[in-house]
C-alpha cells in the first residue's frame, strides 16, 4: 500500500511540475514579433525580454534584418542582444554571432551588445559594442584623426594581463579585426584611438569610414578556430594596465580594461 501511495505522490509531483514549467515557454524571435504586433508598447515587451526564464533569439545579420523588417523596434533588437549576450556569459554556452557586417554597426541603436566574449582568470565576460565619434585636431592639413569613446574606463575589467577573446565569424579576424590600446589623450573623461596622422602620410580624413588605425596603437595577436566558426583571439603579450578593445570598423569598439 506504501508503494501504491509513494507511486501516486511521484506522479503528482511530475504533473504539478509540468504544470509549473509550462508557463515558462521560451521566448523566441516570433514570440517577439508576435508581441510586438500587439500594439502593447516596448516597455511592456522590454519587460517580457528580461523576465523570460529562457531565450532562443536567432540574432544573426539577417535575422536582425528580418526582426527589423516586421516592425521591432531598435530598443527592443538591442534588448534581444543584451539578453543573449547576458545568457552566454553566465553559461556554457559559445558566443553568438556579432552583428556589425552588414551596413553600420550598431543600426540598431547608438550601442548595443557586440557579443564578444572575455575569458580571463578571474571569469568569463560578455563584451558590449560601443559607437564612438570622429575628432580632428590640429590645424588644416596637418593634424591627426582620433575616434573618442565616452568614459575614461571600461566597465568591464580583468586583472588577467594575458586575457582571450572568442568571437564568432564566417572568416578569420586577422586584418579584420584590430586589438587596440586607448588613451586619455583628448579629454580626460574620454577614452581616444587614434586613426591617422598627415606626417605619416596620406589623407586620413578624406573618407573616415575607411580609416585606417595607427599602427602604434594595434597589438599583435594570434587567432585560432574552434567548433561552430569560434575564432579565439589572444595578444602576443602581456597587456599593461590600461583600456583596450576589439575595433571593427566604422567607429565600433567591443572594449575591456586590465588593472
Amino acid at each position: 500500500m506504501k508503494t501504491v501511495r509513494g507511486f501516486l505522490l511521484l506522479i503528482l509531483c511530475v504533473a504539478i511540475t509540468s504544470f509549473v514549467h509550462a508557463d515558462e515557454k521560451t521566448l523566441t524571435n516570433a514570440e517577439v514579433v508576435k508581441l510586438v504586433k500587439l500594439g502593447i508598447g516596448d516597455d511592456v515587451v522590454l519587460a517580457k525580454i528580461r523576465q523570460a526564464p529562457t531565450v532562443d533569439f536567432k540574432l544573426e545579420t539577417d535575422d536582425l534584418g528580418t526582426l527589423k523588417g516586421a516592425g521591432v523596434s531598435g530598443k527592443i533588437i538591442a534588448a534581444m542582444l543584451d539578453r543573449s549576450s547576458t545568457d552566454a556569459g553566465t553559461g556554457a554556452a559559445t558566443p553568438v554571432t556579432v552583428p556589425i557586417f552588414a551596413g553600420r554597426p550598431g543600426a540598431t541603436g547608438p550601442e548595443g551588445t557586440g557579443q564578444a566574449i572575455l575569458q580571463a582568470k578571474d571569469g568569463r565576460k560578455p563584451l558590449k559594442l560601443h559607437l564612438g565619434e570622429f575628432h580632428k585636431t590640429g590645424f588644416g592639413p596637418i593634424g591627426n584623426l582620433f575616434v573618442v569613446y565616452s568614459g575614461a574606463k571600461c566597465a568591464i575589467r580583468t586583472t588577467d594581463p594575458r586575457p582571450t577573446l572568442t568571437i564568432r565569424r564566417d572568416t578569420s579576424p586577422v586584418e579584420q579585426i584590430l586589438l587596440v590600446k586607448l588613451d586619455a589623450t583628448l579629454k580626460d573623461n574620454d577614452r581616444s584611438l587614434k586613426i591617422g596622422s598627415m606626417l605619416k602620410g596620406g589623407n586620413p580624413f578624406s573618407d573616415k569610414k575607411d580609416a585606417k588605425v595607427d599602427p602604434d596603437w594595434t597589438i599583435a595577436y594570434g587567432a585560432t578556430e574552434g567548433p561552430s566558426g569560434v575564432w579565439t583571439i589572444t595578444p602576443n603579450y602581456d597587456l599593461p594596465a590600461g583600456e583596450y578593445g576589439l575595433y571593427l570598423k566604422d567607429a565600433a569598439l567591443l572594449d575591456f580594461g586590465v588593472d
